[in-house]
């Protein structure tokens, strides 16, 4: 793949590069389903091994399982040797299966440092042989990042959100985009709106960005330009004494919020990163956040 050609898929701690006439047609945290034109071309599953000992004894009982629920061949020879080198770094089985519309060739992958047990497969169609790509693909595979972020680059967005943070609710719609988070009592939301154009059309950017996020009456937005960006932010995050601080801990309801809209006028789009705790929100994070946040 050329550079030109090449994009970056990454969601919950996995990444890959592909093609750029791919897309990504299915996807849930622990799983990415993509194709090109009406054709499937590639699916990655993954998720923590339970299984302690042996990683070569672990992928050995995964390969039971998969030849015995989904009729597979799994053994070393039955992928390209090219294929073998990239992903040197991992546990390997190969394996592949034949189907009416299909045929599947790829990996069960295990990662000794962070123990995920990953599905990698290639979706042929009858008689084609596998692209030079696909080497490519899986040396660029990986299942867990370096810095402690997770780099979730999908569906035209991308951002760098603390590993810590569990993806708990996800919406991919035509218009709307909806990702939220949660650490403890800590809940972060991204969102990205568009086209802005027809958004605005009937109603200002103040106007839909308080009514969008349901902005607290009682909290007055800060209006200023960020980046060349219209912009609104909402802060309520004070805690004046340790009696505050302790009564705060103990509502059923966030007491403190970080809120932060605005709108991408050379992407026509519309951006905002909410946040809510029982504690103070740490306001440097929500800039790195902020910064790494982006939409094509």
């Amino acid at each position: 793949m050329t550079t030109l050609s090449c994009q970056e898929i990454a969601a919950n701690g996995v990444r890959l590069n592909c093609p750029g006439t791919w897309r990504l047609n299915e996807f849930n945290p622990t799983h990415l389903l993509l194709s090109e034109g009406d054709g499937l071309k590639l699916e990655v599953k993954w998720g923590r091994s339970r299984n302690p000992g042996s990683s070569k004894a672990h992928l050995r009982r995964l390969g039971k399982i998969h030849r015995r629920k989904f009729r597979i061949a799994t053994n070393s020879g039955v992928v390209p040797d090219n294929w073998h080198t990239a992903v040197s770094t991992f546990e390997s089985t190969g394996f592949h299966w034949e189907g009416q519309v299909y045929n599947g060739m790829g990996f069960l992958l295990h990662c000794p440092v962070c123990r995920t047990d990953t599905l990698i497969q290639f979706y042929l169609k009858s008689g084609e042989t596998p692209a030079s790509h696909c080497a490519d693909i899986l040396a660029s595979y990986r299942d867990h990042p370096t810095d402690g972020n997770h780099l979730w680059n999908l569906f035209g967005i991308r951002a760098l959100i603390p590993g810590s943070m569990s993806l708990i609710g996800h919406r991919f719609e035509p218009g709307f985009i909806h990702l939220e988070f949660k650490e403890k009592r800590q809940r972060l939301s991204l969102y990205r709106w568009g086209p802005a154009s027809v958004l605005l059309n009937q109603q200002n950017f103040r106007e839909f960005a308080v009514s969008a996020v349901q902005a607290a009456a009682d909290i007055a937005p800060r209006t200023m330009t960020l980046n060349g960006h219209d912009t609104l932010e909402w802060k309520s995050n004070r805690e004046t004494t340790p009696v505050m601080r302790m009564w705060n801990r103990l509502l059923p309801t966030p007491s403190h919020h970080w809120m932060r809209i605005w709108h991408h006028r050379p992407k026509n789009r519309i951006m905002g990163i909410c946040s809510s705790d029982s504690a103070c929100i740490d306001e440097r994070k929500m800039e790195r956040i902020c910064e790494t946040y982006e939409t094509r």
